[in-house]
């Protein structure tokens, strides 16, 4: 064998590999980084305190789960014994051929159902598509302070120009238990004959449908159905900062399900009502959190972003592209690397083949490097070095966190007293004082404490912010303050 023919395999080979890796990575520059965008609302693709990922979850227990972007798609979901179509507050509202859609899509069921979770009337048209006599009112939500006894904050129904202060508890019966359920900026429902009033909420003398059930009828193929509504006022007793924190909010949904998938359910939850922004285009990703993302999540999607090659490929490629355009239009430095090119290739045809003895190729070792599925369980297992900077950015998202939920900064003395209340104080001083120092430490504005590994010790704080945090988000929603949710 000769030493000069193996060593030209070798080189074909690698260029190969590096061509269909330069392939890759111009394909994948080509795409957004994957799953950097973030769901305004409601939408069972949104893991804050008012998405609904936690009931999409439960409902995996119940039967086959659909979530679609698309009505369209409903077109290829086939017809099963029992279906299911769940609407949880759209931020956007449906069409008459959107409406059609969904009827269409139940008329395929032996049994179809459907759930309207919805504070304002964006889901009328799917109830009049199914011929059911029941409405939700249209509101608005105003901040005002000259209303007297109803605070900052109330819903304004336009059509009776009445004012409805926000977080009614209603009563609301599913099967044989009934549920206290305190809902947040809550509209009602007008019923018509034919319609069963499961539950009412009280404002001064007045009281208010929150909850009912109907049937409707849908065709498909000249068959009729028979298709059964539960429709509710209020979209938050199915939000994440309740099924996941509350107990009695989770026995409700889990009695509901339980009567309308009373075997193996195909179900569909709409997300095409929600508005998709791209994490690039907010300014401040700070406030994503907790509304949108939990700390673990954002740390995650900023770190997918980093390392993407539509982030730093275009970059490298514009750089190269200027400094050879450079050495082109350069005389002498044209010159310079031509001359260098010459010389390596008249090295190359001056060598001789030198046979030498024929040796064992040494083995090739491939290492298989895949993506974490969850960047947060490779952050917290330390497949994920974290720097001085990754603190400083927990410690200004907590910050963040306790500016809008308390109105103190960390380094506010009167947070101590608050966090009291949902851990032990000599915890909370602790945990307020080893942010504090170690902020100052990742800044440069002290030299103290020693951080021997900064990988560890962010790693350590994150694990003990999210607990602190789940444990802020259940004592809020104990005290019956339910987090406001974003519109838009």
């Amino acid at each position: 064998m000769i030493e000069r023919k193996l060593s030209e395999k070798s080189l074909v080979s690698l260029f190969i590999l590096g061509l269909l890796v330069l392939i890759a990575l111009i394909g994948a520059a080509e795409k957004n980084p994957p799953g950097l965008g973030v769901y305004v609302g409601a939408s069972p693709l949104n893991n804050g305190y008012i998405g609904t990922s936690s009931l999409v979850t439960m409902l995996e227990g119940f039967g086959k789960v659909y979530v679609v972007t698309d009505l369209n798609s409903l077109n290829n979901i086939p017809g099963q014994e029992y279906c299911l179509f769940i609407d949880i507050s759209p931020e956007q509202p449906y069409s008459v051929s959107d409406a059609r859609l969904v009827a269409q899509f139940l008329a395929r069921c032996s049994h179809p159902y459907i759930i309207i979770a919805d504070e304002n009337s964006t889901s009328n048209y799917i109830l009049g598509s199914l011929g059911i006599d029941a409405r939700i009112m249209e509101t608005t939500v105003f901040n005002i302070t000259v209303q007297p006894g109803l605070g900052e904050e109330v819903v304004y129904i336009p059509a009776t120009k009445e004012f409805i202060p926000p977080h009614p508890v209603a009563s609301i019966t599913i099967g044989n238990k009934t549920f206290a359920l305190t809902l947040d900026i809550a509209s009602y429902i007008t019923a018509g004959r034919g319609v069963q009033i499961l539950g009412n909420y009280s404002v001064g003398n007045r009281t208010y449908i929150a909850a009912v059930r109907s049937e409707g009828r849908v065709s498909y193929d000249n068959v009729s159905k028979t298709v059964i509504a539960y429709i509710f006022s209020d979209g938050s007793i199915f939000l994440n900062q309740v099924i996941e924190y509350n107990a009695s909010y989770r026995e409700f949904a889990t009695t509901l399900l339980r009567q309308v998938c009373q075997q193996n359910c195909m179900i569909v939850v709409d997300n095409s009502r929600y508005r998709l922004i791209s994490l690039s285009s907010i300014r401040n990703p700070l406030i994503l959190i907790p509304t949108y993302l939990s700390v673990s999540e954002l740390l995650g999607l900023m770190i997918a972003n980093i390392i993407h090659p539509s982030t730093w490929l275009p970059v490298v490629v514009k750089y190269t592209n200027d400094l050879l355009s450079e050495v082109v239009s350069s005389k002498y430095l044209g010159s310079l690397v031509a001359s260098i090119i010459a010389l390596i290739a008249l090295l190359a045809l001056a060598r001789t083949e030198r046979p030498v003895r024929d040796k064992p190729l040494q083995e090739v070792v491939t290492a298989e490097v895949g993506y974490a599925r969850d960047i947060r369980d490779a952050i917290l297992s330390g497949r994920l070095k974290l720097s001085s900077e990754d603190f400083k950015k927990l410690y200004e998202i907590v910050d963040n966190i306790m500016l809008s939920t308390y109105g103190r900064s960390l380094r506010d003395p009167t947070l101590e007293r608050i966090l009291s209340a949902v851990v032990e104080s000599r915890r909370a001083r602790k945990y307020l004082n080893s942010m504090n120092r170690l902020y100052s430490r990742s800044t440069g504005a002290s030299m103290w404490p020693i951080v021997l590994s900064w990988n560890r010790t962010t790693r350590k704080y994150l694990r003990e912010t999210e607990e602190i945090l789940s444990r802020i988000g259940y004592s809020l929603l104990k005290m019956e303050v339910l987090t406001k949710i974003t519109r838009g």
